[in-house]
């Protein structure tokens, strides 16, 4: 009509026939719908550089003073690992003191680093393996934190299996 070249449909079966080709070419598509989707993220690099920075950083501030709030804390259970993390000395590396104290500060907080990130790498990979989409990530890792708690204070060492023994008649109690 007035000289344009487009079909406007009139009738009821075009007009379905071109809401069917236009759903098949996705201008209907509703996301929330969906019930989600694999979300991509962008790059962690920078994140996880500032908080390998911020456990370089603890590293440094516990490094050389006279004493360390964490001393006497068995984190990994083996005695020399703990009393470098723990710890507020300076070890011998090298022949230069110097080197030594940036070497200390540096592995003190790779540690601090690495025991940062065990919370959330056993949270990932719960959320993997058992609860996919059923349960935000950030709910599983304050489990597994309140859960390593439970473990680290009431649990003695190298005696799990007594412990759940113990456990497992007053969980049938309930």
């Amino acid at each position: 009509m007035f000289g344009s070249k487009s079909k406007i449909p009139a009738g009821a079966r075009d007009k379905i026939e071109q809401a069917k080709k236009m759903k098949d070419q996705g201008y209907f598509a509703d996301r929330r719908s969906e019930g989600g989707g694999d979300v991509r993220y962008p790059s962690q690099t920078v994140p996880v550089a500032i908080i390998f920075a911020l456990s370089v950083i603890l590293g440094f501030l516990l490094t050389g003073n006279s004493s360390n709030p964490l001393t006497g804390m068995h984190i990994t259970g083996l005695p020399n690992v703990d009393s470098f993390i723990t710890g507020s000395d300076i070890t011998s590396f090298t022949s230069d003191p110097d080197q030594n104290k940036v070497i200390t500060i540096f592995l003190r907080g790779g540690a601090f680093f690495a025991l940062a990130g065990l919370v959330p790498l056993i949270a990932f990979v719960f959320e993997r393996l058992f609860f996919h989409k059923r349960i935000l990530p950030l709910v599983i890792c304050w489990a597994v934190t309140l859960i390593l708690m439970i473990m680290y204070l009431f649990v003695p060492a190298n005696s799990i299996g007594p412990f759940l023994k113990g456990i497992l008649p007053f969980l049938k109690s309930l």
